[in-house]
């Protein structure tokens, strides 16, 4: 691992975005404008970012916005999803029991190096809080991150 390295993960970049999320967005803008490591993508988090912009009856921008943020997004490290990363990822997905696209995401932030990353951890429920009973997903990628890690 490299402390130097940090991955983002669509979510992130998707907040840029979003201002009917105003305090997602605004911490996706810090977090981005303060991060001194060399940031990594992966061609997963471009295809995703495209798709998350620009889906649905209300899309968070027009395509031609959504195309210049993966534009954007591209000129930050970028991880080529290949089929080793893919099956690499079947195996997390099956041994963490988790699914088959955050299995993706963990396994090219560790073919990365990455030390950290940014994702739904960022702008999730805080620690100690609960959502419908269930863990939050911060913990929940907080505890994974950690055990994908060691």
């Amino acid at each position: 691992m490299n402390a130097e390295r940090v991955f983002i993960d669509t979510n992130v970049l998707t907040y840029l975005f979003d201002s009917a999320e105003d305090e997602k967005q605004e911490r996706a803008q810090q977090a981005l404008a303060t991060e001194t490591r060399e940031v990594f993508v992966s061609t997963q988090v471009l295809q995703e970012l495209y798709v998350s912009l620009t889906k649905g009856k209300n899309p968070i921008t027009t395509s031609e916005v959504a195309e210049q943020a993966v534009h954007e997004a591209s000129k930050y490290s970028v991880v080529h999803v290949d089929a080793a990363l893919v099956f690499s990822a079947i195996q997390i997905a099956r041994n963490h029991r988790i699914s088959f696209w955050d299995a993706l995401i963990l396994q090219a932030a560790a073919s990365a190096g990455s030390s950290a990353m940014l994702r739904c951890a960022s702008f999730c429920p805080k620690a100690g809080q609960r959502a419908s009973g269930r863990v939050p997903k911060s913990i929940f990628w907080a505890r994974l991150w950690e055990a994908f890690q060691t």
